[in-house]
């Protein structure tokens, strides 16, 4: 029995905001053209199909019109031409979107206010500020043993402040992160495939986002603005990334440093440096060059050389749940089980909150354990 009551508008408008073209249905649903002309009509069971693809509940597409504009449409809007987000990316972004929701369920108030505790660096003219707010210390970050250990002290000090930061694999290595931005619960989304040197600058760089009240996708480099027309946009992410770079590596302290280290090879202090304040050698160069320490020539030269490495892989591991467990968080997921435990959530509940299947909750909660 054919849907002839859906309506054709609603199949367009969530294909397109999926993130698919015409020809990537047609390769599963021939047909999809007809039915968006509302010249045919799928059956029920091909509407559910279809549904499962576009990541949306079947009833929707019975809507007299559209939904309101979602966020991964207005992430998109604020370039000023059609950078095309793919499908799995904007998947990543509704989970967010229903992940954010979920904090506001079981978290109730139960956490700093980053609305109010931010409040001071509003217009990010106060980069040292926020190792304060951060209770993260120059020497305690310089400390810190390796870029995983450094990204994951970070991330707690994140949370400790109101937000939460959650891993995916974006599949798409132009974009860095994302965030969604809220007065009490802000989420921000890293991605899991590049180096850990990379995700401690993006996490930095959408805090700025998240200070601005603003939700923006980071691209990996700010080569790739030239794409964009927008100079506002420009700008913002031009601003973030300095903001990002100051707080990590503060402007006095690079200088000393550098001239502590001024005997070695240029490519060998370089290297010390980035792993110095757990940054990519990319960040150190440019923190060198708006300092005047170094010259355009030596800038362009070892900057060319080392780009490749927004390339990289971090890796977190083969298994399956130590690496959910690490696009989860350990405090998140900590929060959901304790709530579990003490009855106030449902097995099911509680399965959709970690995106786990009900059989494998006893599973993550062991690896939680190993964790903490």
């Amino acid at each position: 029995m054919k849907c002839e009551c859906l309506n054709p508008a609603i199949l367009i408008w969530a294909r397109e905001e999926a993130g698919y073209s015409l020809n990537d249905v047609q390769q599963k649903h021939k047909r999809i053209d007809d039915w968006e002309s509302g010249e045919d009509y799928p059956t029920y069971s091909q509407l559910e199909k279809l549904a499962q693809m576009y990541q949306r509940p079947v009833a929707l597409f019975f809507f007299p019109e559209p939904p309101v504009e979602d966020t991964a449409k207005s992430l998109r809007s604020l370039f000023a031409v059609d950078y095309r987000l793919e499908p799995h990316l904007i998947k990543t972004i509704k989970k967010a979107e229903a992940r954010q929701h979920f904090i506001k369920e079981i978290y109730k108030g139960n956490v700093s206010k980053f609305s109010e505790i931010f409040s001071d660096v509003s217009d990010l003219n106060f980069p040292e500020k926020i190792r304060n707010i951060l209770d993260v210390s120059l020497d305690k970050q310089k400390s810190f043993i390796d870029s995983d250990k450094a990204f994951k002290l970070w991330r707690n000090a994140f949370y400790q402040q109101g937000i939460f930061v959650f891993k995916a694999p974006f599949k798409d290595d132009r974009i860095s992160g994302f965030c969604l931005y809220d007065d009490e619960y802000p989420v921000i989304y890293i991605n899991n495939s590049h180096t850990h040197n990379r995700q401690i600058f993006t996490l930095f760089h959408e805090l700025a986002h998240l200070i601005l009240k603003i939700n923006v996708i980071e691209l990996v480099d700010e080569n790739d603005l030239s794409y964009f027309n927008d100079n506002a946009y420009v700008k913002i992410e031009k601003q973030c990334d300095e903001f990002a770079g100051k707080v990590l590596v503060p402007d006095a302290d690079l200088v000393e440093c550098f001239k502590y280290q001024s005997k070695k090879s240029f490519n060998d202090v370089i290297s010390e440096l980035a792993k110095l304040y757990s940054v990519s050698k990319q960040v150190i160069l440019k923190r060198l060059i708006i300092n005047g320490l170094i010259s355009e020539q030596q800038f362009k030269s070892a900057y060319d050389g080392c780009c490749h490495n927004f390339e990289e892989r971090s890796g977190s591991g083969g298994n399956f749940f130590n690496t959910h467990l690490t696009y989860l968080g350990k405090f998140y997921t900590e929060k959901v089980i304790d709530q579990y435990k003490k009855n106030i959530i449902d097995l099911d509940t509680t399965s959709m909150y970690l995106d786990l299947k009900p059989r494998n909750i006893p599973k993550i909660e062991s690896k939680l354990m190993e964790a903490l």
